[in-house]
């Protein structure tokens, strides 16, 4: 019965938070977008480093992505993670667009268990 009630509640905890995010692609950005407010766009060419870590929940693991863009002054960061509506498209896509992209990210992320792991997918050379 507590297990049950442990699924439910994670269950209903993802999909809030699932809702208020959604990331959009096309084929030259990213767009991020809280309850339908545009937050940033990312243009794929503005791209200049792409992390992905995992940040620790307790009882899950949360993988996250910062992308780093911009250009002097400009640059900045956005942090986006696996429960946003559109993230396995964002990481396919930066796949595609970014020369010298690490495609085998994932599992050097994934483990061990909550542990951080920052792992750096994508840095532009100067």
């Amino acid at each position: 019965m507590l297990v049950q009630w442990w699924r439910k509640l994670k269950e209903l905890r993802f999909s809030q938070r699932r809702q208020r995010w959604y990331l959009k692609v096309s084929d030259e950005s990213i767009r991020i977008e809280y309850m339908g407010k545009e937050i940033a766009e990312i243009k794929s060419r503005d791209v200049n480093e792409v992390v992905a870590f995992k940040r620790d929940l307790f009882t899950e693991d949360l993988i996250c992505v910062q992308i780093t863009f911009g250009h002097g002054n400009h640059e900045r960061t956005e942090e986006i993670h696996e429960e946003m509506r559109g993230f396995d498209e964002v990481m396919a896509h930066l796949a595609r667009q970014l020369p010298g992209f690490d495609r085998d990210w994932r599992m050097k992320v994934v483990k061990p268990a909550f542990e951080a792991i920052w792992t750096v997918l994508y840095r532009r050379s100067a």
